[in-house]
């Protein structure tokens, strides 16, 4: 086995949010829940929110943040690594993954 670490600085959260957001509200509101379909009719304002949440953060808070959601779903986070390389035809087997903050 191989361990390679990356680290990474500089992140743009902002950006993250701005990707994300419709991706997670279409998924939501395929869903046809109560919920799916508030986050879809709400996303400008929730990405407005997300950023102010951010804002206040700050970058420390913020990087505390990821760490402890990666943390949390870091089984999540090793499958959809799996995936990506499967899909890319590498042969890798991706077996584990932290996040922690420097």
């Amino acid at each position: 086995m191989l361990e390679i670490k990356l680290y990474v600085a500089d992140i743009d959260y902002d950006g993250i949010v701005d990707m994300a957001l419709p991706k997670v509200a279409d998924k939501l509101s395929k869903k046809g829940t109560f919920l799916g379909k508030m986050v879809k009719k709400q996303e400008k304002k929730l990405g407005k929110m997300a950023h102010k949440f951010l804002t206040k953060k700050g970058q420390d808070g913020t990087e505390q943040l990821i760490a402890k959601l990666a943390a949390k779903k870091r089984s999540l986070l090793i499958e959809k690594a799996s995936d990506i390389v499967e899909k890319k035809g590498i042969g890798l087997r991706v077996v584990g993954i932290d996040v922690n903050k420097c």
